[in-house]
């Protein structure tokens, strides 16, 4: 009977670890994937250190800032983040304020604190940086995939669907005015009686980086439309 239990127990962990190293490869896919990290024709060193954390490649182009930005999104890098600012950010849309949902108490403290209470400060990006790139941004601009916009200079991602909320990422480069745009497209799950979906709810928050010397991202304006 021992021998019986041991054999099982044995087997149980032969079965647990074959499993754990499918699930270890299954997860580094993804993430390959999601990063752009897989089947590229940029060249692309990246790749994943033990922790989990992404490492940083060096930027020949704005394509791979572009990848450097989402690393420092995914390793909530906010040293990294800061590098795509230029502080006070002066956002002539008036919205990154906006997404960080200030309270009439928010309010009167940042005129107290500062001449120019409309501005966004570094101070700012180190309180409210999670709600200015938030869960679902995150998620969309890891799915973005690199070696499509580099070489069509545009790309979307896939429709992701959160109960009432149905929400995708546009991202679009111009050669022309040397931009980036990444727009988070937000629409509403619930449907009429007729099948259609219900359009109040719709609206896009549009992220615009200004490319300098074909290489570095610098966020310049955010916008809400709809």
């Amino acid at each position: 009977m021992k021998n019986v239990i041991t054999i099982s127990c044995l087997l149980g962990l032969i079965f647990s670890c074959s499993e754990t190293k499918k699930s270890d490869k299954s997860n580094k896919k993804a993430l390959e994937e999601a990063t752009g990290l897989s089947k590229m024709t940029i060249t692309d060193e990246t790749s994943s250190s033990g922790s989990g954390v992404l490492k940083y490649i060096a930027v020949n182009t704005w394509i791979d800032d572009f990848k450097n930005f989402r690393m420092a999104i995914y390793n909530n890098d906010l040293p990294r983040l800061k590098s795509y600012f230029v502080f006070p950010f002066d956002d002539e849309g008036k919205t990154i304020l906006h997404v960080c949902e200030l309270t009439e108490k928010d309010w009167l403290l940042r005129k107290k604190k500062f001449k120019n209470p409309e501005l966004f400060y570094e101070t700012d990006l180190e309180k409210y940086y999670k709600k200015v790139f938030d869960s679902r941004f995150t998620n969309a601009v890891l799915k973005i995939k690199s070696e499509a916009l580099f070489s069509e200079h545009t790309c979307s991602t896939k429709t992701f669907i959160e109960k009432d909320i149905i929400y995708q990422m546009h991202a679009d480069y111009n050669e022309a005015d040397k931009t980036l745009i990444l727009n988070m497209a937000f629409g509403n799950n619930d449907k009429y009686e007729n099948g259609d979906y219900v359009s109040e709810g719709e609206h896009n928050i549009i992220y615009r980086f200004k490319i300098i010397d074909n290489k570095k991202l610098t966020l310049v304006r955010m916008d809400i439309a709809g």
